[in-house]
Parts: C-alpha cells; sequence; structure tokens
C-alpha cells in the first residue's frame, strides 16, 4: 500500500515535563540531537522564555510570588502559557505525523501546564473563579489535541531544582522560594498517579 493511501503516523512526537530547573530544555536537546545522528529531521520545541509576552507574564507571576500577594500574575501567566502550550502542542502533532515525518520533542506539554494552574490557586495567586475557567478552557483544548507518541517526566527532587536555580546563567528564576518547588512537585506526583 502506498503511503499516501495510508494515513499512518509517520515521526515521532515527544513530550518532556519537569519541574522548573529539573533540566527538561538540556534533555529535549540530546534527544533532538541523538535523533539527528541517527538520519531523523528533528525539531526541538522549547518554551517561549525568549518572547517579549513571556517576560512580562513571568515577571508579574513572580513579583506576585515573591511578595505574596496576589495582584492577578497567576492567572494572567497560566493563561498565557496554556495559549502557548496549545498552539505548540498542534504544530507538534503537524511535524510528527505530517508527510515529513520529524522527530519532535516539546519542551513541557500542555498537560504539565495544569500542575503550575493547580499551585497558583492552591498558594492563592488564583482566585477560585478564575481556576474554574482555566480548567474550562483547558479541557476544551486538550479534547483537541493528539497525545505524544512518547511523556517522559524527569524526576528531580525540588532540593536539587533550587540549587540548579541559584545559577547565575537564570537569573529569570532568581527568587523563587523552595517551597514554591516543592508545592510542584507535589502535585507532579498527583498527575501522574
Amino acid at each position: 500500500m502506498d503511503i499516501a493511501e495510508n494515513p499512518r503516523k509517520q515521526g515521532l512526537f515527544i513530550a518532556i515535563d519537569a519541574n522548573i530547573g529539573a533540566g527538561k530544555t538540556n534533555a529535549c536537546h540530546a534527544i533532538g540531537s541523538a535523533a539527528t545522528a541517527n538520519g531523523w529531521p528533528t525539531r526541538v520545541l522549547e518554551e517561549p522564555t525568549h518572547s517579549p509576552k513571556f517576560t512580562h507574564f513571568l515577571e508579574h507571576y513572580y513579583d506576585d510570588l515573591r511578595t505574596g500577594k496576589n495582584t492577578g500574575g497567576g492567572f494572567s501567566m497560566q493563561m498565557f502559557m496554556l495559549c502557548q502550550r496549545y498552539q505548540q502542542h498542534r504544530l507538534a502533532v503537524e511535524m510528527a505525523w505530517g508527510p515529513q515525518g520529524q522527530v519532535v520533542i516539546q519542551d513541557r506539554p500542555i498537560y504539565g501546564d495544569t500542575v503550575f494552574a493547580t499551585t497558583a490557586m492552591e498558594r492563592g495567586f488564583m482566585t477560585k473563579e478564575e481556576f474554574e475557567l482555566y480548567v474550562d478552557v483547558f479541557r476544551n483544548m486538550s479534547r483537541d489535541v493528539m497525545p505524544p507518541d512518547v511523556f517522559v517526566y524527569l524526576d528531580v527532587s525540588p532540593d536539587e531544582c533550587f540549587r540548579r536555580m541559584a545559577s547565575p546563567a537564570r537569573t529569570q528564576e532568581e527568587g523563587v522560594p523552595l517551597d514554591y518547588l516543592q508545592h510542584l512537585d507535589k502535585n507532579y506526583k498527583l498527575l501522574l498517579a
């Protein structure tokens, strides 16, 4: 049977998730390098950390975390990231399962985004109503996407993540408290259970 007649998947969609500072991006690029070395067309989809909007929303949320006051940073950050992850997830599916058949590695998928939203709500950085709206939007978006072929979770302790975040190269994450990483770790374990 001709491939054009058989609409089967041609590539591979791999999603990597973990706590902040666990080494997701490095793992994505290591897998990408291995796939490329084996002759596969490969694409790594990193988190949108270089966009001005990301910086705006992240700074607002981290200001809330540092001060302990909810000024809307949690909700705006999570809605922005949910939209970005949804768009990126759809792109990953198109590139992996389309005619080009690429190996696509996504740095933090849409599913892990719920861990951050749940943590923001539990810590008082999203109201109950904001969280319910987030969940409604997430449910509608997640119904519209195919799951990845492979899901990898890097289980790195919050203490180690915190140590890595203290690196001078990671200035965006400066001041994120250890107990926030511990809270994320707890919610990741619930998601994966």
